[in-house]
């Protein structure tokens, strides 16, 4: 049976996300608990990134995408819980570890929009999950076509990312120096 909402048939590209009654109020539930995607922007900032995303729903268990991946995309959650895995290699056969759980408002998947590089850890839906995402094209587009935007919309996964470096340099320090007690 398809547990598929029946408030829409995904994925639902742009302008078209803030029709669907749930998802908008999602979206403006996030401007009003300052996320910590969406704490820089305004309503209508929010509402000219939404132009360039897509919703897409996963149901539990479901891939986002795998490590090694290629994509050049990144996602919001708007619904929903989504697990962060890494492998120890690229082979989902060897040990893997649940990283970190996401809940509404979290961003993940920036640094393959960032560098196009393949990607470092998979995504996975925890639950029935609404996602937004933000190609590499649409990205672009925001660059190029909302230039203060598109600054601010950087300096946020800057700063998301040099969270993200922090904690894990926090990590590896104190594995490291648990290491050398033993």
């Amino acid at each position: 049976m398809d547990e598929r909402s029946p408030e829409f048939a995904p994925p639902v590209v742009g302008a078209e996300i803030l029709l669907i009654p749930e998802a908008a109020r999602r979206i403006a539930d996030m401007l009003d608990d300052n996320s910590t995607w969406a704490e820089d922007f305004t309503r209508e900032e929010i509402e000219t990134l939404v132009r360039h995303m897509t919703l897409e729903e996963y149901n539990d268990g479901d891939r986002i995408f795998n490590q090694g991946d290629e994509g050049g995309f990144m996602c919001v959650i708007l619904k929903g819980v989504v697990e962060i895995i890494k492998s120890a290699c690229d082979s989902e056969e060897l040990e893997s570890r649940i990283l970190v759980k996401m809940g509404p408002g979290r961003a993940f998947g920036e640094m393959a929009l960032v560098d196009g590089a393949p990607r470092s850890a998979a995504a996975a839906a925890v639950g029935r999950v609404w996602l937004l995402t933000l190609d590499r094209p649409g990205f672009n587009a925001v660059c190029e076509r909302e230039a203060a935007l598109g600054i601010k919309l950087l300096k946020n996964i800057a700063r998301l990312m040099s969270f993200r470096l922090r904690h894990t340099s926090l990590r590896l320090l104190t594995q490291l120096q648990s290491g050398d007690a033993a």
